[in-house]
């Protein structure tokens, strides 16, 4: 279990970390723009639930940090197993109405508009977060061995994970 839950770690907090890096102060305007055109919310709330959704994924970072309170990992997978959800919803909604909007979840100027695979994208972040939830539920103890074996991998799939969108294109028709 040990495997799994540095898997999930490494995963979920570098996608949080690259997702909350890129609405940093410079950037955050992109966001919140792009949260406005996704016409989920009034107006008057799009900045503080920008900078709500900012301030969540960043947390998931900080609680995804190994520790040795084990719980704050618990509550790490939680919080970004909800967070998953919810931006699965939204572009499911976006998607359902037919609205263009961008993704700007890793940032970009040039973001592409949601699609269905941002919603796939996001329903295995929260599986590999669910897995890493019941892993540090286990308790079981964390060892180099399973850091390097298993944090590795973890850290290459984030990084896919945060260039989806060059991914499909490359193999899209």
């Amino acid at each position: 279990m040990a495997y799994v839950e540095v898997f999930g770690r490494c995963l979920i907090g570098v996608v949080f970390l690259f997702s909350a890096w890129s609405k940093r102060p410079g950037s955050f305007t992109q966001f919140s723009d792009s949260l406005a055109a996704m016409r989920l919310l009034p107006a008057r709330f799009v900045r503080p639930v920008a900078a709500v959704v900012v301030c969540a994924e960043t947390a998931v970072v900080l609680l995804l940090v190994p520790q040795p309170l084990r719980l704050l990992a618990v509550v790490g997978f939680a919080l970004a197993i909800v967070l998953l959800l919810g931006f699965a919803v939204s572009i499911g909604l976006v998607l359902r109405r037919g609205v263009q909007a961008s993704c700007r979840c890793f940032g970009g100027s040039g973001a592409a508009p949601f699609r269905r695979h941002h919603i796939v994208r996001n329903l295995v972040l929260v599986a590999a977060a669910g897995a890493g939830l019941v892993a540090a539920l286990a308790e079981p103890s964390l060892s180099w061995e399973a850091v390097a074996l298993a944090g590795v991998p973890g850290v290459v799939v984030a990084l896919l994970t945060t260039r989806l969108d060059d991914v499909v294109e490359l193999f899209a028709p």
